[in-house]
């Protein structure tokens, strides 16, 4: 997956819901984040991409997925 170039400010957004994310699951979070921006203009989306990820990531590992962070 190619990187993706943020702002500082981008950066905060993502690693404040990245806070909220296991450890375990932070790696799938930032990939999740990634997916959601790719070939999108940034500057609106970023908040939003961040917290989506954030959700959809709690959501499944609360839902007990296997696969999400090898924890399970």
């Amino acid at each position: 997956m190619a990187p993706i170039a943020l702002t500082d400010a981008q950066l905060d957004q993502v690693m404040t819901q990245a806070h909220q994310v296991p450890r375990a699951l932070r790696d799938m979070y930032l990939q999740a984040v990634a997916e959601r921006l790719r070939g999108k203009p940034f500057d609106a989306d970023v908040w939003r991409a961040a917290v989506a990820a954030m959700r959809e990531i709690l959501m499944k590992a609360r839902a007990g997925h296997r696969g999400l962070g090898g924890n399970q």
